[in-house]
């Protein structure tokens, strides 16, 4: 996967796990910040992205709570359960959709036009 330098000034504050590692002095202090992030940046990339699905284990389960859901069965805590896994689950649509935004733009496509060839659009 390619890799992008991100550069961001920004504050030092007591939060975070970013003053682990600093000395108190820097604390309060403005900097610039360089990330080096493993975003897809090819075509290829792009579309493993697109392609790449959520653990067997996290859809095996969100199919059951949402079952049980349907028959009206779930319990308090299976309910934030399902909450936590249809965050999960919309993430995961939310991150598949970006990466095709970015695929289509490389390719000067419609965004609508690249998701219906990935099966991203519902069924009618």
């Amino acid at each position: 996967m390619g890799s992008a330098i991100l550069e961001r000034r920004t504050r030092i504050t007591a939060e975070g796990n970013l003053l682990l590692n600093l000395p108190e002095a820097l604390r309060g202090q403005e900097v610039t910040v360089q990330v080096r992030s493993s975003l897809p940046t090819t075509e290829t990339e792009l579309i493993a992205e697109i392609n790449r699905p959520l653990s067997l284990a996290i859809r095996t389960r969100y199919e059951a709570m949402m079952e049980k859901r349907r028959a009206e069965t779930l319990s308090p805590s299976e309910y934030d359960e399902l909450q936590s896994l249809t965050d999960t689950v919309e993430g995961d649509h939310l991150r598949r959709w970006e990466n095709l935004a970015k695929l289509a733009s490389l390719r000067g496509e419609n965004p609508l036009e690249a998701a219906a060839r990935f099966s991203l659009l519902p069924k009618n």
